[in-house]
């Protein structure tokens, strides 16, 4: 076997993550070396390059995992024992390219647990102070997003002590490091295979395909990893997913059951695949292989969440269906782990919808909303209304009862509207105490009949602390040649009416 090792270079700002990495995998001959992070640490060329070199002229091979606009791809020396692996950005080890761009979307600024350890001193070497830090990074970001892989559990500690610092909200993202492990071990199967001894050493033929075998299983399940973990919906998901047992396979039947479905349909032992079996004292089954008819179920897990379970049959080639099992064992994993993925994805573009304090929907949702509504309207022809509210005095409930009460007003409001609108309703908080309703296929006389229930149903509920507390509505419809502005400025109009007209009541244009 070679003698030869082999060095991965890592940012020092995601040192941890592959660390972990390592150290669970334990590869031998492998080790992982950091190397200082360029975005700012410029005067550090002479270091990173001294160490690709030292590498070389040690006759060990490296590989550089780094983003592909990353100034260490100047700095590689011309050598075949350095290697690359390159990706859109730095971080795309922590999260998939539409979980990334759901950050970015929202302002965020993605961080790793290397850079979060490190941000006094990184802040000290740019030559920031506190002030500077601060002006800086409210330029560049609207909140920073640190993606957690459970490595350390203080990190939470250490993101709001940053957080307070710059003055910038933070947001915290669970994620896994199971695509990382796929991606490292898929490099270190690859140099494995380079690394065979050549024709005059002995080496037996199974050792040979041991290493083929491996090199060409990471190969393949990186493959399936990149075809569907850029997708952002599970119907996308779920295409993808078939498509590689029926085109790769050849399955000529496919499904995917949910747990929700009626499992009658299939064999006990394929659907006890839902099952915990914690407690039992067994692991739980993985696969249940029907030879017979030539086909096989498989659960689609990621970690202890079962997403569902494959059912793939009347193959091809029937003859190597347990070939086609052992594939799809292989990447039944990566299934679920997409799905899981995808299930974030989704919860965090929920959240970026959505106003933390009341979970209304916030004002730049609305807007992208109003938009659609409004070009629907221009094309239909087709009536909707908007209804703008502000609560009466709310500065005096906050001055008595205390912010925290002032808080709870809104949340009870905002459960109250929720109760009473339609689901194609929209309900958004505009800013401060004041909230629009979006309402489609509605005139305005409707829409303030809506906004008179509210505003008594209002009226007569009594709020936590606070007791009654009142409104004041403004409606506006949709009229032809409308811009999103013009009609809420109507609608602002109406309410700023109703507040000049003694509070407490509905104003709206005169319907003709």
């Amino acid at each position: 076997m070679t003698t030869r090792k082999l060095k991965l270079f890592i940012c020092e700002n995601y040192l941890p993550d592959y660390l972990r990495v390592i150290e669970k995998e334990k590869p031998e001959k492998v080790s992982v070396e950091a190397y200082p992070s360029l975005c700012f640490k410029r005067w550090a060329y002479d270091q990173v390059k001294a160490q690709l070199q030292q590498t070389v002229e040690n006759e060990e091979d490296g590989v550089i995992f780094c983003s592909r606009f990353c100034d260490i791809l100047k700095l590689v020396p011309e050598s075949p024992n350095i290697k690359v692996v390159s990706s859109n950005y730095c971080f795309s080890h922590l999260a998939t390219p539409p979980m990334i761009q759901a950050v970015f979307d929202e302002g965020g600024y993605i961080i790793g647990l290397g850079w979060l350890n490190s941000w006094k001193e990184t802040l000290k070497e740019l030559g920031f102070d506190r002030k500077m830090a601060q002006e800086f990074y409210k330029e560049v970001c609207a909140k920073l997003v640190y993606i957690d892989t459970g490595i350390d559990p203080s990190a939470k500690c250490k993101l709001e002590e940053l957080s307070e610092y710059l003055k910038i909200p933070a947001l915290t993202i669970p994620y896994d490091l199971e695509s990382l492990e796929l991606s490292i071990n898929g490099v270190i199967a690859e140099w494995k295979m380079a690394q065979q001894p050549s024709k005059n050493t002995v080496e037996t033929p199974e050792t040979q395909n041991q290493l083929q075998a491996q090199a060409a299983e990471y190969a393949t399940i990186m493959d399936v990893l990149g075809r569907i973990g850029s997708y952002d919906s599970r119907e996308m998901a779920m295409a993808g997913i078939q498509e590689i047992f029926t085109a790769v396979m050849g399955a000529n039947d496919f499904r995917f059951i949910s747990k929700e479905e009626d499992l009658s349909g299939i064999p006990a032992e394929a659907a006890i695949l839902f099952d915990d079996p914690s407690g039992a004292g067994m692991p739980p089954p993985k696969f249940y292989l029907e030879e017979e008819k030539h086909r096989f179920f498989v659960a689609v897990k990621y970690v202890n969440q079962v997403h569902g379970i494959i059912e793939a049959g009347n193959f091809l080639f029937p003859q190597y269906i347990s070939r086609y099992l052992n594939f799809a064992l292989s990447v039944s994993p990566i299934c679920g782990l997409v799905l899981t993925n995808i299930e974030r994805y989704e919860t965090i573009v929920k959240i970026s919808q959505l106003d933390p304090l009341t979970s209304a929907y916030n004002r730049r949702y609305l807007m992208g909303k109003l938009q659609e509504e409004a070009d629907r309207a221009a094309r239909t022809k087709r009536p909707f209304s908007l209804v703008m509210l502000d609560i009466d005095h709310f500065k005096q409930i906050n001055d008595r009862f205390g912010h925290q009460w002032g808080d709870t007003a809104l949340k009870a409001l905002v459960g109250m509207i929720k109760k009473r609108i339609r689901k194609i309703d929209t309900l958004g908080r505009w800013g401060g105490e004041e909230f629009l309703i979006l309402l489609p296929e509605t005139s305005g006389s409707h829409a303030a009949l809506l906004a008179e229930e509210l505003r008594a149903t209002l009226f007569q509920t009594e709020i936590q602390e606070v007791g009654h507390m009142t409104a004041s509505f403004g409606v506006a419809e949709y009229r032809e040649g409308d811009s999103v502005d013009s009609l809420v400025n109507r609608t602002d109009d109406q309410m700023y009416r109703a507040k000049q007209t003694g509070r407490n009541r509905v104003c709206c244009e005169m319907i003709e």
